[in-house]
């Protein structure tokens, strides 16, 4: 089974990320410290959800800190946030985000991505 690294405190949405995980036939692993992000993505992992807007975590450090780590550079990063935060994304695209979508793409696009990564 494929996993995926979420790192998202947002419970009302980590559980329809949850949702859509367990849909695809993907295991989702929450992450909630920049260490355990990293740890966990190295240990294998077919991508990685990161809410761009998480309040526990800077997401955006967790991205630069996934790109700049040999064992985890080549994990896909969607990045996720508010439609109208134009410089969060650029700054998300620059710390390593390979993909930043609108939370309400994200939101009812998400089973579609977990079943590329389970493909």
């Amino acid at each position: 089974m494929k996993r995926v690294i979420s790192v998202c405190t947002d419970l009302f949405f980590l559980v329809k990320i949850q949702d859509a995980a367990r849909r695809a036939g993907v295991q989702l692993v929450s992450c909630t410290s920049l260490s355990a992000a990293v740890e966990a993505t190295s240990a294998g992992a077919g991508m990685a959800v990161l809410d761009l807007n998480c309040r526990d975590l800077d997401a955006i450090e967790v991205a630069r800190a996934l790109k700049s780590d040999p064992r985890t550079a080549h994990v896909p990063q969607v990045g996720f946030l508010s439609h109208v935060q134009a410089d969060r994304a650029a700054a998300a695209r620059q710390a390593g985000c390979d993909r930043v979508v609108a939370r309400s793409a994200f939101s009812s696009g998400v089973f579609e991505i977990f079943k590329e990564v389970a493909a």
